[in-house]
């Protein structure tokens, strides 16, 4: 799209354009390394432990979402990785028969076994004959044959397993000579499962539907992603994707005026984000599962400490589990929580331009130009007595802001009935707030709405934000930046999703069971464990 057509839409350029997908591709896999979540949910899963991963580097991002694809291990990584085995295999301490009750007897025989049941869970695969015998050459020189004894010499084994690159890494070698692309093997596919829909590493029956080539089968690989998103572990991928894609990690530095906002504290800044996850949990995992439900429901999960926000009365019954249901007039879905919109707000007022670009990026999946050279971004102090409405319109008579921020402040504005920690509010600066809102750059939802409920309404029914979900989704999925390799595999996603009627777990299944998921271009490095 050109730059006369993006001012057309409002700034706004779509990033779909049609392919010819007669021919498939798929585009190279990075060698991505286990994210802080992904680590620590697959000790915890395996070795019952719970470590706090906050000592690790931060993750780097594919767009909005963690995935360490391209990011080098430094010497302070090494380091850190070596701390945390170290703390790990402290937490397990002597107690090896939560991994396989033969520990009990604390010999040989059982750490032979013990290290091929380790090494399958956290290679995500058999040992090679090789890797079996230099783990067991380590707890012969110091468990058997060293004072230490059994346990001390099973603390060494799981500290080395721990730092592999065959642990850290979701490890798929190299295809043959000559190969444009190949399949994934069962134990690759079983890792990217559990990395996607569980946000964690294969457990013992994934691993044994690898082992019989189960994953293979179309109709029993469907099966298996159903029944994994059936699972209780599936919540921890949703509310990581829920609290990325939104934006809600900021969730824990936020900070309000004391003054405007007295009753604002870390309990409330705790249920903000606990409010929104469970949320998102519950319309994917025990409603219906539809994007239009996540985006207009007239309910949600508000703890006590966010009644006030809400207008509840004090004796109003929230146990996390029944839905509580909200003023339909004021409150429709996750855009109108108020997690999304009190980190999308400054510490006394609203931001109507945060709130517009985070819908219109990760929503709408429409972006917008950089700022022109020397352009100032900030509105000016003078102004802060008036109305947000008043100082957003400064943009409409400048012409170097015009351009970028017509399609963010027109779905902004609409976001101005609630205040800088969400609560509904009909005034704004001693005036009556005016919500009214317009959408630009789409073409089937285009147009004037009044306030963040019709707005909600709008995009849950739309053909783009659906296919901007789809495309979200795929992007966790592979871990990866999407490429122009992904269209084909998208276009097939956005198609189906629409079809569904918007329908989440067939949207996880599709990309659970895509080409694009499911194999991969002949690039990637080959890797020693």
């Amino acid at each position: 799209v050109g730059a006369a057509a993006a001012a057309a839409t409002g700034g706004a350029t779509s990033t779909s354009t049609p392919h010819d997908c007669s021919t498939p591709a798929v585009p190279p896999a990075p060698l991505r390394r286990l994210t802080r979540e992904q680590y620590a949910n697959g000790i915890k899963s395996l070795l019952g432990v719970d470590v706090a991963t906050s000592a690790l580097a931060a993750d780097q991002r594919a767009g909005v979402f963690a995935s360490n694809f391209s990011a080098a291990i430094d010497d302070l990584g090494v380091e850190q990785y070596l701390s945390m085995a170290e703390t790990v295999a402290g937490q397990v301490g002597s107690d090896w028969t939560k991994i396989d009750a033969c520990a009990a007897k604390a010999d040989g025989a059982c750490a032979t076994t013990l290290i091929e049941k380790l090494g399958r869970r956290l290679y995500r695969r058999p040992l090679s004959a090789a890797e079996a015998a230099r783990y067991q050459a380590l707890y012969d020189r110091y468990g058997a044959s060293a004072a230490g004894g059994f346990a001390n010499g099973m603390r060494v084994v799981l500290q080395g397993m721990l730092q592999s690159p065959s642990f850290l890494y979701l490890v798929e070698p190299a295809a043959p000579a000559g190969a444009a692309q190949r399949p994934l093997t069962s134990f690759e596919l079983a890792t990217r499962l559990a990395a996607f829909v569980w946000n964690s590493t294969p457990d013992e029956a994934l691993l044994d539907a690898a082992a019989a080539d189960s994953l293979q089968n179309d109709a029993e690989l469907k099966t298996r992603v159903q029944s994994m998103l059936a699972d209780p572990r599936a919540s921890a991928t949703i509310r990581t994707f829920h609290r990325q894609w939104l934006g809600l990690e900021a969730v824990d530095a936020l900070a309000k005026d004391p003054a405007l906002f007295p009753d604002f504290s870390a309990e409330q800044r705790d249920a903000m984000l606990d409010e929104t996850l469970t949320f998102a949990d519950y319309v994917f995992r025990s409603a219906d599962g539809k994007l239009s439900t996540l985006l207009s429901a007239p309910y949600s999960f508000p703890k006590p400490a966010l009644f006030s926000i809400y207008g509840l009365p004090a004796g109003t019954v929230s146990d996390g589990v029944t839905p509580v249901m909200l003023d339909p007039a004021e409150r429709a879905g996750v855009l109108t929580q108020p997690a999304f919109l009190a980190v999308n707000a400054h510490a006394k007022v609203s931001a109507p331009i945060k709130r517009g670009n985070v819908v219109l990026k990760n929503v709408l999946c429409l972006t917008t130009p950089s700022p022109p050279a020397g352009v100032k971004t900030e509105l000016p102090d003078a102004m802060i007595p008036t109305t947000q409405r008043e100082q957003v319109r400064q943009h409409e008579t400048n012409p170097a802001c015009v351009g970028c921020h017509h399609g963010m402040d027109g779905i902004g504005l609409g976001f101005e009935g609630y205040d800088a920690v969400g609560a509904f509010r009909t005034q704004d600066a001693g005036m009556a707030v005016d919500a009214t809102g317009e959408i630009y750059g789409t073409t089937t939802i285009d147009g004037p709405f009044n306030g963040a409920v019709e707005l909600a309404q709008k995009l849950g029914k739309s053909e783009e934000a659906r296919g901007c979900v789809a495309q979200q989704w795929y992007r966790y999925a592979v871990g990866r930046p999407d490429a122009g390799a992904d269209d084909c595999a998208l276009q097939a996603l956005r198609t189906d999703f629409n079809s569904s009627g918007g329908d989440l777990r067939a949207l996880i299944v599709g990309i659970a069971t895509s080409p694009g998921f499911r194999s991969w271009a002949a690039s990637n490095p080959e890797v020693t464990p």
